[in-house]
Protein backbone atom coordinates (compact mmCIF):
# COMPACT_ATOMS: atom_id res chain seq x y z
CA UNK A 1 0.00 0.00 0.00
CA UNK A 2 1.36 3.51 -1.34
CA UNK A 3 1.26 6.43 1.19
CA UNK A 4 -1.07 8.54 -1.29
CA UNK A 5 -3.56 5.58 -1.17
CA UNK A 6 -6.74 6.87 0.58
CA UNK A 7 -8.60 3.54 0.45
CA UNK A 8 -8.27 0.24 2.67
CA UNK A 9 -6.95 -2.54 1.33
CA UNK A 10 -8.64 -6.13 1.25
CA UNK A 11 -6.95 -9.09 2.43
CA UNK A 12 -7.86 -12.77 1.66
CA UNK A 13 -6.39 -15.38 4.31
CA UNK A 14 -7.03 -18.82 5.15
CA UNK A 15 -7.30 -19.58 8.98
CA UNK A 16 -8.01 -21.81 11.56
CA UNK A 17 -11.64 -19.73 12.42
CA UNK A 18 -10.73 -19.94 15.93
CA UNK A 19 -7.39 -18.43 15.65
CA UNK A 20 -6.01 -14.98 15.96
CA UNK A 21 -4.75 -13.10 13.01
CA UNK A 22 -1.99 -10.39 13.84
CA UNK A 23 -1.62 -7.11 11.93
CA UNK A 24 1.60 -5.23 11.75
CA UNK A 25 2.38 -2.43 9.21
CA UNK A 26 5.80 -1.37 10.42
CA UNK A 27 4.24 2.07 11.27
CA UNK A 28 1.56 1.60 13.76
CA UNK A 29 1.56 -1.32 16.62
CA UNK A 30 0.69 -4.73 15.68
CA UNK A 31 -3.18 -5.22 16.22
CA UNK A 32 -4.68 -8.58 16.73
CA UNK A 33 -8.14 -9.42 15.12
CA UNK A 34 -9.96 -12.63 15.30
CA UNK A 35 -13.99 -13.88 14.49
CA UNK A 36 -16.22 -13.64 17.04
CA UNK A 37 -17.17 -17.22 18.17
CA UNK A 38 -20.76 -16.31 17.88
CA UNK A 39 -20.61 -16.63 13.94
CA UNK A 40 -18.18 -19.31 13.77
CA UNK A 41 -19.38 -22.12 16.50
CA UNK A 42 -22.61 -22.25 14.95
CA UNK A 43 -20.95 -23.60 11.86
CA UNK A 44 -18.17 -25.64 13.44
CA UNK A 45 -20.76 -28.06 15.04
CA UNK A 46 -22.29 -28.75 12.39
CA UNK A 47 -19.31 -29.84 10.95
CA UNK A 48 -17.93 -33.64 10.26
CA UNK A 49 -14.38 -34.70 9.24
CA UNK A 50 -13.71 -36.82 6.69
CA UNK A 51 -10.68 -38.84 6.35
CA UNK A 52 -9.94 -41.07 3.31
CA UNK A 53 -8.73 -44.45 4.53
CA UNK A 54 -7.42 -47.32 2.75
CA UNK A 55 -6.14 -49.42 1.60
CA UNK A 56 -7.42 -51.34 4.73
CA UNK A 57 -7.47 -55.12 5.97
CA UNK A 58 -10.58 -55.33 7.38
CA UNK A 59 -12.72 -58.88 8.81
CA UNK A 60 -15.97 -59.45 6.92
CA UNK A 61 -18.84 -60.40 9.21
CA UNK A 62 -19.51 -64.11 8.38
CA UNK A 63 -22.90 -64.92 6.46
CA UNK A 64 -25.91 -64.40 8.18
CA UNK A 65 -27.07 -68.11 9.60
CA UNK A 66 -30.63 -66.87 9.08
CA UNK A 67 -32.39 -65.02 6.88
CA UNK A 68 -33.47 -62.34 8.59
CA UNK A 69 -29.98 -62.01 9.81
CA UNK A 70 -29.42 -60.59 6.54
CA UNK A 71 -30.85 -57.83 6.82
CA UNK A 72 -29.41 -56.02 9.46
CA UNK A 73 -26.70 -53.25 8.44
CA UNK A 74 -23.23 -54.38 8.36
CA UNK A 75 -20.90 -52.96 11.28
CA UNK A 76 -17.51 -52.00 10.18
CA UNK A 77 -15.61 -52.94 12.61
CA UNK A 78 -11.78 -50.48 13.78
CA UNK A 79 -10.32 -50.10 16.87
CA UNK A 80 -10.96 -46.23 16.88
CA UNK A 81 -10.36 -44.13 20.34
CA UNK A 82 -13.99 -43.61 21.80
CA UNK A 83 -15.02 -39.27 21.65
CA UNK A 84 -17.36 -38.27 23.94
CA UNK A 85 -20.41 -36.91 22.06
CA UNK A 86 -19.14 -38.23 18.70
CA UNK A 87 -19.52 -41.28 16.54
CA UNK A 88 -17.53 -42.98 14.02
CA UNK A 89 -19.07 -44.32 10.69
CA UNK A 90 -17.97 -45.69 7.72
CA UNK A 91 -18.64 -44.39 4.17
CA UNK A 92 -18.14 -46.71 0.88
CA UNK A 93 -17.23 -44.12 -1.73
CA UNK A 94 -18.31 -47.06 -4.20
CA UNK A 95 -21.87 -47.89 -2.86
CA UNK A 96 -22.65 -43.90 -1.35
CA UNK A 97 -23.71 -45.89 2.24
CA UNK A 98 -22.42 -44.73 5.43
CA UNK A 99 -22.22 -47.37 7.84
CA UNK A 100 -21.99 -47.81 11.68
CA UNK A 101 -18.74 -48.36 13.20
CA UNK A 102 -18.96 -51.30 16.15
CA UNK A 103 -15.62 -51.81 18.17
CA UNK A 104 -13.88 -55.04 17.49
CA UNK A 105 -14.49 -58.37 19.06
CA UNK A 106 -10.91 -59.56 18.94
CA UNK A 107 -11.71 -63.10 20.10
CA UNK A 108 -13.78 -63.43 16.79
CA UNK A 109 -11.37 -61.72 14.40
CA UNK A 110 -9.27 -64.56 13.39
CA UNK A 111 -12.99 -66.65 12.38
CA UNK A 112 -13.06 -64.31 9.96
CA UNK A 113 -11.69 -64.07 5.82
CA UNK A 114 -9.91 -60.60 5.23
CA UNK A 115 -10.83 -58.23 2.44
CA UNK A 116 -9.30 -55.00 1.27
CA UNK A 117 -11.28 -51.94 1.69
CA UNK A 118 -10.90 -48.23 0.65
CA UNK A 119 -13.10 -45.51 2.05
CA UNK A 120 -13.72 -43.04 4.43
CA UNK A 121 -13.51 -42.52 7.50
CA UNK A 122 -16.32 -40.07 9.27
CA UNK A 123 -16.20 -38.36 12.83
CA UNK A 124 -19.63 -36.64 13.28
CA UNK A 125 -21.88 -35.91 16.52
CA UNK A 126 -23.72 -37.89 18.02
Amino acid sequence: MRPDDTEGMTITALIDPRGVVHITTGVLPTETVSLPPGLVAPALSKMQLWFETGPVLHYKRPPAALPEEDSLPELRSFDLPALPGYQWAWYDPETGKEMEIAQPVFNEIHERLPEIIHGHLVLKKK
